[in-house]
């Protein structure tokens, strides 16, 4: 145990927001110091990875002590299925690693570094080299995002006129999902998030389809959001839904670390704020296809251009209830509002390789927890040893494991299409 416990600290000591809890001061929670360097760490002989995946999810964080992360070791038997069997035959000893961090002190971009960062670790310390003692990223506030909302609100504050209309169109803006109206509630007790198997996309169709998104002055994010749209337009259609229109709303993280211009470093912590785009999708959409991707790209990079995520968050706290509670609001069951959230992290140019002499990444997953947020669905795009990684989640108080299954197949059938 002290062995597999070294890296551990080693791996905390290198990023300031592994060290990291949470104190109330004036009645809200700010990150502090953790008093005590501890870690959060099992290994867990014969156990199952879902069945750890959801106990991991399931336990608490110590909010007040941390750490808020949290890891288990989980050796493999000789046995089990590697994705890519030439490198078991040179490093035949495997095993699963579920990490776990808090996401009010870490995002999806600190999450991808410290990942790199522990294979890199165990790497050098099993070659027996030295582990540098520099600090990784640093720790920064969402200080400039806070001044950039303050001058919205009192922009808005100034014209009555405009706040009225901006709040009218975020309130419109939250409908039904679609695969809710058209399939109507599942009928279970059990409100929680379930993960699809990972599919790693074809290397040859996601060049075919970036170059594409490029050709027309577009992003992949907007290439994906597109299918997403598509298929689940597709699926009301193929369900008995008919409309000449489907209005679909989707959650976009956007990364906000331009705002910090003095940073020397990685800035640690979370620092992304959701834009969501709402958007009128024809049902002959695949006849428009590209068309309809270059107006998704425009909306969103307007929106991104007047920081709108910022003006959506301040919109979405002045709708609370005056007794609104962090705590209350996110044990409350509530019905989606939004479709899906779409998380791309993906980059042709990635450095996350997980390639190492002695360690190497033969598969890796990104978990979403959704059953308690406005969305129904959950997409993931990553990067995977140069390639790109899709991944589903559905919240089972929404959809249904058919549905979302179903869902899968048809942005990959469409991907496929699309990207020949």
């Amino acid at each position: 145990m002290t062995l597999t416990r070294h890296p551990m600290y080693v791996f905390h000591s290198k990023v300031e927001s592994l060290r990291l809890c949470f104190r109330l001061r004036d009645g809200q929670l700010w990150l502090a110091d953790m008093p005590h360097r501890k870690l959060d760490f099992q290994v867990v002989s014969g156990g199952d990875l879902e069945e750890q995946h959801v106990l991991v999810r399931d336990s608490p964080f110590d909010l007040h002590d941390g750490p808020l992360w949290k890891a288990r070791l989980l050796p493999c038997p000789e046995d089990a299925e590697c994705h890519f069997p030439e490198v078991k035959a040179t490093l035949p000893h495997q095993c699963h690693i579920v990490l776990s961090l808090h996401h009010a002190a870490n995002d999806g971009m600190v999450v991808m570094m410290v990942t790199q960062l522990l294979i890199d670790i165990l790497d050098s310390l099993l070659q027996g080299l030295p582990v540098s003692s520099k600090q990784v990223g640093e720790l920064y506030e969402g200080v400039k995002v806070r001044e950039e909302e303050a001058r919205i609100r009192a922009a808005l504050l100034q014209d009555p006129e405009r706040l009225v209309k901006a709040l009218r169109q975020h309130v419109n803006s939250k409908r039904l999902p679609l695969l809710m109206e058209t399939f109507g509630l599942p009928k279970t007790e059990e409100w929680t998030t379930k993960n699809l198997p990972l599919v790693v996309l074809d290397n040859q169709r996601m060049e075919k389809f970036a170059a594409k998104c490029r050709s027309v002055g577009a992003t992949i994010n907007a290439g994906f959001t597109a299918i997403i749209n598509m298929g689940l337009v597709e699926l009301a259609q193929e369900a008995g839904l008919h409309r000449d229109v489907y209005y679909l709303s989707s959650n976009h993280p956007v990364d906000c670390r331009r705002f910090i211009k003095d940073s020397q470093n990685i800035p640690l912590g979370y620092h992304s704020i959701p834009i969501t785009q709402s958007t009128a999708t024809p049902r002959d959409v695949k006849e428009h296809f590209w068309e309809y991707v270059k107006t998704l790209d425009a909306e969103l990079r307007d929106k991104i251009k007047r920081n709108y995520n910022c003006e959506e968050r301040l919109l979405d706290t002045m709708l609370r209830p005056q007794d609104y509670t962090h705590e209350a609001h996110s044990v409350l069951r509530q019905l989606p509002s939004c479709d899906y959230i779409f998380s791309n992290l993906y980059s042709p140019r990635t450095s996350y390789a997980g390639a190492g002499k002695c360690v190497q990444l033969t598969s890796a997953a990104n978990y979403m927890t959704i059953h308690n947020e406005k969305f129904s669905m959950g997409v993931g795009l990553f990067s995977f040893r140069g390639h790109a990684r899709l991944q589903l989640a559905y919240s089972t108080a929404a959809v249904n494991k058919e549905v979302a299954y179903k869902f899968q197949e048809k942005i990959l059938a469409l991907f496929n299409e699309l990207a020949s």
